[in-house]
């Protein structure tokens, strides 16, 4: 908590100043359970509406607000989680001026987004006739537990993302688009998605199919431009959080190896030796990691590492992974058997042979 004034017109932080605002709205309504609101963040956060909450009541605490309005945010106002997944690529620079000239104005806001959406609000049912709609099309969710929807996009829309990424780039794909449009790469996805991920989730599995079919046509969305460089920016930490756990949920159910998350993995160990073609990658991630990868493939390169001790670095990293991914079975060796087939055949290779193509 930024340490605000009540007083200051405004608090420069959000929370600050919603706290203002609702002290306001308590004081002018005195406090009537009626002038109550129902407030939907929706920062990308876990919980963000429960967080929120938090924070508004440090800001009570900090400025010594009194009882009756604690208890009145309490009551009478509903701080609900949200969950927002749409793919937004941003201003569309090349035909911005072709757009402005057909709608008659200006607009420096305009952004591209792709026509999938989804808002999942965690709250109580009559929402619905609160946000009016019972006559809309738009694809908003009320629930009671946002979580098996956060697994849902984590799982499958941002954990595919990640697993593509460098298997792709590294068989000379530059973006998402022009991976699927690629026999091999959309099987691998497929295989990856339905196989391996969804049985590792919580909803009904027609609505995860669903939602996996969706994913995989906005992936062939040909009007976002998704470069697979761009995503790969932190990719350590999110194959942490969203591959990790669908792993440690497949080997624990199966006690097996998930085959196409371990091409993944080592995909990216490949990835991170840093060159394409003997050409340098512009990689960004934690200099913890990079500094490490730099090592290990320049050990590996001067015959001073084997390639299974490489890769037993990697999954062995407890400051990363918070636990030792060598003592899952038989995982460090397929990772390593099929970063060796890749570094002497190629990925596209590599993936045609797992996949029987």
């Amino acid at each position: 908590v930024d340490p605000h004034k009540l007083s200051d017109a405004p608090a420069k932080a959000f929370p600050a100043k919603l706290t203002q605002w609702l002290f306001h709205r308590f004081n002018h309504f005195n406090g009537s359970a009626e002038s109550g609101m129902v407030i939907i963040p929706c920062e990308v956060i876990d919980y963000n509406g429960e967080k929120l909450k938090e924070i508004v009541f440090q800001y009570c605490q900090l400025w010594q607000l009194p009882e009756a309005f604690t208890n009145w945010l309490s009551d009478a106002n509903h701080f609900c989680s949200s969950l927002v997944d749409r793919i937004v690529t941003g201003f569309p620079r090349d035909e911005h001026q072709q757009l402005q000239e057909s709608l008659g104005y200006l607009d420096n806001f305009m952004v591209t987004a792709e026509y999938f959406h989804l808002f999942v609000i965690q709250g109580p049912q009559h929402l619905a006739e609160l946000l009016c709609l019972q006559n809309s099309d738009l694809n908003i969710k009320i629930v009671d537990d946002i979580s098996p929807y956060k697994q849902q996009k984590v799982g499958i829309l941002n954990g595919a993302h990640t697993a593509l990424v460098p298997l792709a780039y590294m068989a000379n794909i530059d973006s998402v688009g022009d991976a699927l449009a690629d026999p091999l790469f959309e099987k691998y996805l497929t295989q990856l998605i339905f196989a391996e991920i969804i049985p590792t989730l919580d909803l009904p599995e027609d609505e995860l199919k669903r939602f996996a079919n969706d994913v995989l046509n906005r992936f062939r969305n040909p009007y976002i431009c998704h470069l697979l460089l761009a995503i790969s920016l932190n990719s350590m930490t999110k194959f942490k959080t969203r591959i990790l756990p669908q792993l440690h949920t497949y080997v624990t159910t199966n006690n097996a190896v998930p085959n196409m998350m371990a091409l993944a993995i080592a995909g990216q160990i490949l990835m991170y030796k840093g060159l394409r073609n003997e050409q340098p990658i512009a990689l960004s991630d934690a200099p913890q990691w990079l500094e490490l990868f730099n090592t290990l493939w320049h050990d590996f390169d001067n015959n001073a590492l084997s390639l299974t001790a490489l890769v037993e670095q990697v999954l062995g990293a407890k400051w990363h992974w918070e636990s030792d991914l060598n003592t899952l079975p038989e995982l460090t060796s397929t990772v390593t058997t099929h970063l060796r087939n890749m570094l002497t055949e190629g990925v596209a290779s590599t993936l045609t042979n797992q996949l029987g193509q």
